[in-house]
């Protein structure tokens, strides 16, 4: 990455690692100071960062909605969450969407190809709620009313709803936003500090899916990074978009 995206990374990094050591509300003030900070860092160069997380925060409030509704596109769900809400969501879960959705797109601006950029965001979305929905649930945050089949309690078509929810709100971004930066290859650190607060939190049968997940996201950005690099190296597409 360009030495500004670096710093917006940084600064997005520090709000998830201060969760872990610091007690709220003051870990999430800092958190909405710190990814006030890494926004306002990466529109200096990357106009349209502000607008991918308020497109993130959209999409998720208007697919919650659809979906405590209809059940579509996650599956029976039913929020016990005592936090203030928007239309039946809890304000952190739309804050979530939003603040996740730019973490997993910054780590994705390696990758050469816009359409690259949206699958990798996706997958690191979907990759991340294998650790936070089970995290929630044994937190009491939410329950489930499916049974099976499930990832340690939470019905496999909520992944796919996240996959749905946020290949939504990218497409939406794409259309709006035609320009991004060079970003040099990297192993992301962005979506894996956005694990830290999830297993903090993790206890009893949720540890697991959380271990899962960071080790996932793991070995997906190296992944990512080595097809980034050799894309880089070679020079054979085209950088800047």
């Amino acid at each position: 990455m360009n030495a500004r995206e670096t710093y917006a990374s940084i600064l997005l990094a520090l709000g998830f690692a201060l969760q872990v050591f610091l007690d709220r509300p003051l870990s999430e003030y800092l958190m909405l100071a710190l990814l006030s900070a890494s926004l306002g860092v990466s529109w200096t160069l990357w106009r349209g960062a502000p607008l991918l997380f308020l497109i993130g925060s959209a999409t998720g409030l208007a697919f919650e909605v659809v979906g405590l509704s209809t059940g579509l596109p996650f599956g029976a769900y039913t929020y016990t969450w005592r936090a203030p809400r928007v239309f039946g969501v809890p304000v952190p879960v739309v804050f979530a969407w939003g603040t996740y959705l730019y973490a997993s797109y910054l780590s994705a601006l390696p990758l050469a190809g816009r359409w690259k950029r949206a699958l990798a965001a996706t997958l690191y979305m979907v990759l991340l709620d294998l650790g936070v929905d089970p995290v929630m649930v044994e937190k009491g945050l939410w329950t489930w009313s499916a049974q099976c089949p499930c990832w340690f309690g939470v019905p496999l078509t909520n992944y796919l709803g996240w996959a749905t929810v946020s290949a939504s709100a990218i497409l939406i971004y794409q259309r709006l936003v035609k320009s991004e930066p060079v970003a040099r290859p990297v192993v992301s650190f962005t979506v894996l500090a956005a694990c830290l607060p999830i297993l903090k939190e993790a206890s009893g049968g949720a540890l697991l899916p959380a271990l899962a997940s960071f080790a996932l996201l793991a070995t997906a950005s190296t992944a990512l990074y080595i097809v980034s690099r050799k894309a880089w190296n070679t020079g054979s597409e085209k950088l800047y978009y």
